[in-house]
């Protein structure tokens, strides 16, 4: 029955591309039909590729329903990471939304068959993204739900699931995907041999070898090449900036300031792209603040000042543009708590912490579950001398994650400093 079912429904493929040579698997992912024979995913699924096939993927017991070969390419938009295929066998199509119905709050399914396994995932809008209309929503996916629906309450397409990060999964709405289909279907196919000597095939491609398991270095050049072939996708440089960051945190000194700094330039060219990205914005902070840790252990306290009032003001920009941006906040917490730390003037670094302890709450509100958000929020109050507090703070973060030992050695600290204080 469920077979049966699924044959005569639309449902999510998992896609498959696939290159000559010794590791033939390019980028697996997810795709559904958006017409008998289109289907729609994302260009970094099948970037590269020589070839490209579907399968069917039964919903309980994961096995292959059917299988589509892709005869080439219907139509592409680089700008938004979309890609409409050809299929050589007809499908069931899902009805495409409007995603400018969807606002904050909405609910949704994100569905998707990461590692050959059909899953669907509820989840709920966050925000949407000002400088091009992305679903930020809060949904836990992974690695190859890449190219799925995001489907409404009625079961038509609101979004394409295109990234994730820690916080959010993103997904491009709907409404640009339909001008791309109308179009796509008075072109022929082109095939993947042909679309794949084009530059922003190529950029895409690697994109896609920077996010795979390698280590910084790799990752920042592969991102070069794919910056050099296509300079306006702002994703490149968000990645590449993130790959400096950790690059810089292995490092020590002058050499570690170098790469927070390149990082610094790379947020800056997304901004220059697209003119506002909460995103950008906070990770700049981020950069910004870990340069203001490093000078301060080289005692430029002045330096380090600066740095962490530009991260701020990074952080409160990011907030700006959308309210409810958790990451923000976290990371404007920590900027305001290491500024409060470098201030001599006693009332200045209270106010700091206070003004920490501010965003430490926002954060816990809107993410009650992390165990580190109250272990952070415990140190903020150590430091103003709320024992107590931090004492139940750190009892909530060993609630969410028994084996943080920070916390429970620090829980024996307030407890001791309680006593002695007779209380």
């Amino acid at each position: 029955m469920e077979r049966n079912r699924e044959l005569n429904n639309p449902t999510v493929l998992y896609i498959e591309a696939m290159k000559e040579g010794k590791n033939p698997i390019v980028n697996p992912g997810s795709g559904f039909f958006v017409e008998d024979d289109l289907i729609v995913t994302n260009i970094h699924v099948v970037a590269g590729a020589t070839s490209v096939f579907a399968e069917l993927i039964d919903s309980e017991t994961n096995s292959v329903i059917k299988r589509f070969d892709i005869k080439g390419v219907k139509g592409f938009d680089s700008k938004n990471d979309l890609i409409i295929l050809e299929a050589a066998d007809a499908g069931i199509p899902f009805s495409i939304g409007d995603s400018d119905l969807v606002k904050n709050g909405y609910i949704v399914q994100v569905v998707g068959c990461p590692n050959r396994k059909y899953k669907t995932t509820e989840g709920i809008v966050h925000s949407i993204r000002n400088s091009d209309k992305r679903l930020r929503i809060k949904v836990e996916t992974i690695k190859g739900n890449s190219g799925g629906p995001v489907l409404n309450y009625k079961n038509e397409v609101v979004g394409i699931h295109s990234s994730k990060n820690w916080f959010c999964g993103y997904a491009i709405p709907s409404n640009i995907l339909s001008p791309l289909l109308v179009q796509s279907k008075s072109k022929e196919a082109l095939a993947f041999k042909q679309w794949g000597d084009d530059k922003i095939s190529k950029a895409y491609f690697y994109y896609i070898q920077a996010e795979k398991n390698s280590p910084p270095q790799e990752k920042i050049t592969n991102l070069d090449k794919a910056i050099q072939l296509y300079p306006d996708y702002t994703q490149f440089y968000v990645n590449r900036g993130r790959a400096k960051l950790l690059l810089g945190q292995s490092k020590t000194g002058a050499e570690a300031q170098f790469y927070y700094e390149e990082a610094v330039d790379d947020y800056t060219k997304v901004l220059r792209i697209c003119g506002e990205s909460a995103e950008a914005y906070n990770e700049q902070g981020f950069a910004r603040h870990l340069l203001g840790q490093s000078e301060a252990k080289q005692g430029n306290v002045a330096k380090a000042q600066q740095y962490y009032k530009e991260a701020i003001k990074d952080q409160t920009d990011a907030i700006g543009l959308c309210l409810n941006y958790t990451p923000a906040y976290d990371c404007r917490a920590d900027v305001r708590y290491s500024l409060g730390k470098s201030e001599k003037n006693k009332a200045k670094s209270q106010n700091r912490h206070e003004s920490a302890l501010s965003d430490r709450n926002i954060v816990i509100e809107q993410s009650p579950c992390c165990a580190e958000f109250y272990y952070k929020r415990a140190e903020i109050k150590v430091t103003l001398c709320d024992l107590k507090g931090a004492i139940d703070d750190y009892c909530s973060t060993l609630k969410r994650n028994p084996n943080h030992v920070e916390a429970r050695c620090n829980l024996e600290l307030a407890k001791k400093r309680l006593s002695e204080k007779g209380v």
